[in-house]
């Protein structure tokens, strides 16, 4: 037998004949087959050939059928299926249509799966995803949904949707010929998802007993069989464009290839834009900013765009759930699109996966489910959003947000358990600007619905953060800290891992900058000035009595610069007072528990790590301000306190004071609830710090 692939890579030979073998003799065929790819470097469409002949003959495939899988996976890799990558161990043993999609990714190098942002979906996240869309569009019109996923890949959200379709009594022919649509820019992946939805209706009975011995293809009579009408949604029509309902094609920026639907999922590419690796080259950023408009300007996601689309796409009363990064939920640079979203369709539901859901991709993902236009019916999450969490999507309940102060917003109502464009213009009420309250919600961030509150912190003060030419332009000015480090000339760089609540602990622990590491980091003022005038003026403009705020907190936390001698390194954001009298007022409105309520009700999602605090510049200016003055004062005399602080035990107990002053300041006379939150997140000082004769922190 000739095993070799379109472009003339070998595929892994079969052992034994071709007449009919006992079954340990067929596994025993396999796992040969296994164990000579895992030993050697194989290219994903001769890898997968080689599974696919060996896989045939084990579950019993005609000769026509596995001769079909074979040509279209080796007619879709064209020139493209040399080159190889060798797998170890972990070869998968293809029992079922859904590990095609798994071997597929295997053979692809992690590299190419990171640039284009590809990777497999869990069979069980494919399966629960489509339950969870489905759940909003049974019982509306008496006919099945049209389902398409948009960037289909292998085909796991298809083979979910078709189960899913078939359990609800549609029949395998219809199915394929009226039910399931799939667009991917990837040839190959096209044709393993064709072969995926072949095997799958092989398995479902569509050819009855006389068919499958002969071995005869798309020619079965009867309503089980795929027949010619059944069988035209998998067509081979060319090398590119591989099926008649799955297409080659990318969706995103052909939106005209999109077939009338009535649910679209899926897992769109998730491509950052601040990536050189995954940022669009200029003329397709161009190209999408003509079509789409206003939400593909600046940094927003690829994949944030595909939902963009499909929501206009979707028919009305249809249903979307695309798996999204996390922070889609706050991004600043995503809020135009989902404005976008939100003018036509409702947020019916939301899924919270978490960040182990993709194996190699360390990202924290979800998935809301939209609706377009209103349904008229009534439904589980008709007055909330209905929440599902992790990877085995563990129900929630229903969870209501309603409007709040300033966007702090958010109940369970369930009976379970720096580019900032457009920030600026938030408006209370605007549903879009309310999706990021809900993990805050569901993970139990206290809410104030009573806050009282007067002016925002941009009212009093000035807030800027630097940027890459800011970091990377001090890396050669920074000096480990001279015998005087208070002389004129020297200047303490303070970055986020040296920021904790009121205070810093710069000279006191050591921290990471530029690759390398630091037990107490100066500027060199007198060096940036002859060697970078503008640097030097950025630098400078920043040494005045300011607030250095972190950001990946637990809780908001800023070091209080009192004699503005600090360079706030980047990504930190500098809060500046118009009036310095405003100093410690600021301070204390940021360390209370209502900013950090605030913060991950308005703004969470978009730090590294679950319930971690991120705010822009922008963000951070609309802090609302508390409306009880004096309790405010009073706030800010015990945050003093604790920048003072001589000993960890002080310093947490002024904390605690300025908190609980801060609650009556906004409105929440014994704190409760809130101030036990807030108190539970707070770290500690660093190890250090705590050792006898610790080095004194830099004033």
């Amino acid at each position: 037998m000739d095993h070799t692939s379109h472009s003339g890579a070998a595929t892994p030979a079969l052992p034994g004949g071709a007449t009919a073998t006992p079954r340990a003799d067929l596994l025993d065929s396999l796992a040969a087959v296994r164990r000579e790819l895992a030993d050697r470097s194989w290219s994903a469409a001769a890898g997968l050939v080689g599974l696919v002949e060996a896989s045939g003959r084990l579950h019993g495939w005609p000769s026509g059928l596995t001769a079909s899988f074979v040509s279209r996976i080796r007619a879709a890799a064209g020139e493209h299926g040399g080159g190889g990558r060798r797998l170890g161990g972990v070869v998968p043993a293809l029992e079922a249509p859904e590990d095609l999609g798994l071997a597929y990714e295997l053979f692809r190098a992690p590299a190419d799966k990171s640039a284009t942002g590809a990777f497999y979906t869990p069979t069980p996240v494919a399966a629960a995803l489509v339950e969870a869309a489905l759940t909003f569009w049974d019982g509306l019109p008496e006919r099945a949904p049209r389902l398409l996923d948009p960037a289909c890949g292998a085909g796991a959200f298809l083979l979910a949707g078709a189960r899913a379709l078939r359990r609800r009594g549609v029949g395998v022919s219809e199915v394929l010929a009226r039910h399931i649509h799939g667009l991917d820019v990837d040839p190959l992946a096209v044709a393993v998802a064709a072969v995926a939805l072949h095997w799958w209706a092989w398995d479902e009975g569509a050819w009855d007993e006389a068919a499958r011995g002969a071995g005869s293809w798309g020619e079965v009579a009867g309503d089980g069989g795929l027949g010619e009408a059944g069988s035209a949604a998998l067509r081979c029509v060319d090398a590119l464009r591989c099926v008649d309902a799955l297409r080659c094609v990318d969706a995103l920026r052909d939106p005209g290839s999109w077939p009338p639907v009535d649910v679209v999922v899926g897992n769109p590419p998730f491509l950052g834009q601040l990536s050189t690796r995954t940022a669009r080259a200029r003329d397709a950023a161009a190209a999408l900013e003509a079509q789409l408009g206003a939400v593909a300007r600046g940094y927003v996601d690829s994949a944030t765009l595909f939902a963009v689309l499909a929501c206009r796409h979707v028919d009305p009363g249809g249903v979307v759930a695309l798996i999204q990064p996390e922070s889609f939920l706050a991004a600043a640079h995503g809020r135009a699109a989902r404005r976008d979203i939100a003018a036509a369709s409702k947020l019916r539901g939301l899924w919270l996966g978490g960040a182990k859901v993709f194996a190699g991709a360390q990202v924290r993902v979800c998935a809301p489910v939209f609706q377009r236009g209103t349904a008229p019916r009534s439904d589980p999450a008709a007055s909330g959003v209905m929440v599902w969490e992790g990877p085995d999507f563990t129900a929630r309940g229903t969870v209501a947000f309603e409007v709040g102060e300033r966007g702090l917003s958010g109940s369970n109502g369930g009976d379970s358990k720096d580019d900032d464009s457009n920030d600026d213009d938030a408006e209370d009420g605007d549903d879009a600007d309310r999706w990021a309250s809900l993990p805050a919600s569901v993970a139990g961030v206290p809410v104030w619905r009573t806050a009282r509150t007067s002016g925002t912190l941009g009212d009093l003060a000035e807030a800027t953060a630097g940027f890459r030419d800011q970091f990377y332009g001090l890396l050669d000015h920074l000096v480990e800290a001279p015998p005087d480090p208070t002389a004129d000339g020297w200047a303490p760089l303070v970055t986020v891992g040296l920021i904790g609540p009121a205070r810093s602990f710069h000279g006191s622990a050591s921290t990471r900058v530029g690759g390398r590491r630091w037990e107490r980091p100066m500027v060199d003022l007198d060096s940036l000035e002859r060697s970078d005038r503008r640097l030097h003026g950025w630098v400078v403009a920043r040494l005045r009595p300011k607030i250095v705020l972190a950001t990946q907190s637990r809780v908001v936390e800023g070091a209080v610069d009192e004699h503005g001698r600090w360079v706030p390194a980047v990504p930190t954001v500098s809060i500046e007072p118009r009036d310095v009298a405003d100093l410690w007022r600021l301070a204390a409105a940021l360390h209370s528990p209502f900013a950090s309520a605030w913060a991950l009700h308005r703004f969470g999602g978009t730090a590294l790590s679950a319930l971690s605090i991120k705010l822009s510049a922008r963000q951070v200016r609309q802090l609302p301000l508390p409306a009880d003055t004096r309790a405010w004062d009073e706030a800010a005399a015990r945050t003093r306190e604790a920048a003072a602080a001589e000993d960890e035990a002080g310093w947490l107990a002024a904390l605690a004071a300025a908190a609980r002053a801060s609650c009556r300041a906004y409105g929440w006379p014994d704190g409760g609830d809130q101030l036990d939150w807030w108190r539970s997140r707070v770290g500690g000082w660093p190890a250090a710090m705590r050792t006898d004769g610790a080095r004194k922190p830099t004033k």
